[in-house]
């Protein structure tokens, strides 16, 4: 059990006119520090902007990015498994079965995906969830980023990709003509 103070933290002693219970909760308050904090302004702002202005400090934000790469390269793949949850709503495990299924290549052209650097993204339907972040339904496979870029550029407009193919064909088909005579 708790033994209950005569003072708080302050030194302010717990008696008489200055003692408030809470009748909710039992807590015992000190009116003495319940008068300074109403008379201080903005006072629940204080830590905030202690915080605030602890970041912009050069040496703190040098030492905080530096702990959180180091922290960051101990823990890739709960990092990993973070940033699939946040984005695609999928799981490292589901996206490494994902990029079994597809044998190592790219969902898209099927080239070998490069997962030695960069993860490559997971594809998902715009239509369904517009923006960056995807609700995990609509995810269609993993893709090379240019894949990925390719298809944000036409908007998954199935008639800008023909007009697109066409308009290769024909230059390739222009090319070849000229090179026969």
């Amino acid at each position: 059990m708790r033994k209950k103070l005569d003072f708080c933290k302050r030194g302010h002693p717990y008696s008489g006119e200055n003692l408030y219970v809470n009748p909710t909760n039992g807590r015992r308050t000190c009116r003495e520090c319940q008068r300074l904090r109403q008379n201080l302004p903005k006072w629940k702002a204080y830590a905030h902007n202690w915080t605030a202005k602890k970041s912009q400090d050069p040496n703190y934000r040098a030492h905080r990015i530096k702990t959180t790469r180091v922290w960051q390269a101990k823990n890739v793949d709960r990092c990993k498994n973070n940033y699939l949850k946040r984005q695609y709503n999928t799981t490292l495990e589901e996206y490494n079965k994902q990029i079994l299924e597809q044998a190592g290549l790219c969902a898209a052209c099927h080239r070998p995906l490069d997962l030695s650097g960069k993860a490559p993204p997971v594809d998902h339907d715009h239509a369904c969830c517009p923006g960056h972040k995807s609700c995990g339904k609509c995810n269609r496979g993993v893709i090379h980023e240019q894949c990925n870029k390719a298809l944000g550029c036409i908007n998954d407009d199935l008639d800008i990709l023909r007009h697109l193919i066409q308009y290769i064909e024909n230059w390739k088909a222009k090319k070849q003509g000229n090179k026969n005579d």
